[in-house]
């Protein structure tokens, strides 16, 4: 009884998660020094319990404030940033759903050497907070109640130089991720993780029209805070040409060593061969490019595309690649969630198969973003022949209308479908619509609905209704 009121929490939360996150007229460019986003919300959930569809239905109405506070300078030298927000919520008459959310961030970039080497870190902490058992959950924030706290850290090194016609880059990165449970938020069992990350590279710049070539070196190593865990270490280096063909094209061509995951995910080495081939071709003023290679890597045949379209108003990028990892890589290098679902860190390297296709149109008055994405894990790639693979894919869309210097009117909506091989999976769709209006000096009104809707072996849907007020300061 308490997994499943613990459960229904969670989907509250996650249902409230798009609303009214958005600060409308108040989104603009960032500022200088202290800065700060106070938002309160009054919200009515026509299911907050998400019983299944058919069932007997009860709503609720909500409380809701979500304040953010942070630091940003940047100089010729030194960029910072700084920040901690709050979410949290409580309901009327709904025991057990109130929750709360906690995240501070940091970012440094040093540029030790002007146009040679620059030192960047990067640290947060996260905490997702659910009470199943009491009324509010903020007398026990701190203490047993249902956690779900994610650290991570990382530092490292990165250098750029020019050397006439020839470019050294490279980085080394070092990061440390902590996770903490207490209680059922999260059911499985992972680990904390070192990771460390090291790429060198040296060779042209990919002007069409001259020989090009590339000598790279790539390093990478997952560690696990516990013996009973063997360790992820991939290695690569490898040498890369292109040869003009007209006066847009070019033929691509790369060879080199790679480690060979599938036989053995942790020590690393250079014992299997790579190769591939493909073609490249760049647009009048470099605002249009294309590449796609075709090869035999450690797994078997290998392909890689990409295209990118930049123009006056539109902006179009297509890609797919597939790469060895471990998912606590992975999230080190993107913006860290609370979503933890069937992508949550995982102690096993896989093999990323991942399409993405992004679209933004940008108008005087409108903007446009589509978003469609596929992740594949091949975990059969990285040796685990008795684990399914899992795909996430799914689109999201946004529209934003400017109504008035003061009023912006915006719909978003998304679907999601979620997968493991031989186990089923579910779909989910989110949308809603919402109206920002300034109402006084760098202060919003925000009224929205949204609807939730997941299917699956616990279907159910949730519509919410609110109006919100934000102030920045």
């Amino acid at each position: 009884m308490q997994h499943k009121t613990l459960a229904r929490a969670i989907a509250a939360l996650l249902c409230l998660a798009g609303a009214g996150v958005a600060t409308g007229a108040l989104g603009e460019a960032a500022q200088q020094g202290f800065y700060g986003v106070i938002k309160a919300g009054a919200y009515y959930l026509d299911n907050p319990l998400t019983v299944a569809s058919g069932e007997a239905k009860k709503g609720d109405g909500a409380a809701r404030l979500m304040p953010e506070v942070g630091y940003r300078r940047t100089t010729d030298s030194l960029e910072l940033d700084v920040s901690y927000g709050l979410d949290a919520v409580q309901y009327a008459n709904t025991d057990g759903l109130n929750s709360v959310q906690h995240k501070i961030m940091g970012r440094a970039l040093w540029k030790a050497l002007p146009e040679w080497l620059s030192v960047e870190a990067n640290a947060s902490r996260m905490q997702q907070s659910a009470d199943p058992l009491g009324a509010s959950n903020l007398n026990g924030l701190l203490g047993d109640v249902n956690n779900l706290d994610v650290d991570s850290a990382s530092f490292g090194p990165r250098l750029r130089h020019e050397f006439g016609t020839t470019l050294l880059e490279g980085h080394y990165t070092f990061s440390r991720t902590r996770y903490g449970f207490k209680g059922q938020l999260v059911s499985g069992n992972v680990r904390n993780a070192n990771d460390q990350d090291g790429y060198l590279a040296w060779g042209t710049d990919k002007d069409v029209g001259r020989f090009g070539w590339q000598v790279e070196a790539k390093h990478q190593r997952t560690t696990y805070g516990t013996n009973a865990l063997q360790p992820f270490q991939y290695d690569r280096v490898g040498v890369n040409v292109s040869v003009p063909v007209g006066s847009r094209w070019s033929v691509i061509a790369g060879a080199g060593k790679e480690s060979d995951v599938a036989r053995s995910s942790s020590k690393g080495g250079l014992d299997s061969g790579l190769w591939e081939a493909g073609v490249r071709w760049t647009g009048p003023q470099k605002l249009s490019s294309f590449e796609a290679a075709y090869g035999k890597r450690y797994f078997g045949n290998s392909l890689r595309a990409s295209f990118t379209r930049q123009a006056k108003l539109l902006t179009l990028s297509a890609s797919y690649s597939e790469e060895p990892t471990t998912e606590t890589s992975r999230l080190i290098r993107a913006i860290p969630t609370f979503n933890v679902g069937i992508d949550s860190p995982i102690n096993a390297p896989f093999l990323l198969k991942q399409t993405e296709l992004t679209t933004l149109l940008t108008g005087s008055r409108s903007s446009l973003e589509v978003q469609l994405y596929e992740r594949r894990r091949d975990f059969g790639a990285a040796g685990l022949l008795n684990r399914g693979d899992d795909v996430r894919r799914g689109v999201y869309g946004r529209v934003v209308r400017q109504l008035s210097s003061r009023s912006e009117l915006s719909f978003d909506g998304s679907w999601e479908e979620v997968a493991i091989e031989g186990r089923g999976g579910i779909k989910q769709a989110e949308g809603g619509i919402e109206l920002a209006h300034e109402i006084g000096a760098d202060t919003d009104i925000i009224f929205g609905v949204r609807r939730w809707e997941r299917g699956g072996a616990a279907p159910f849907k949730v519509v919410a209704g609110y109006v919100q007020v934000a102030k920045k300061f």
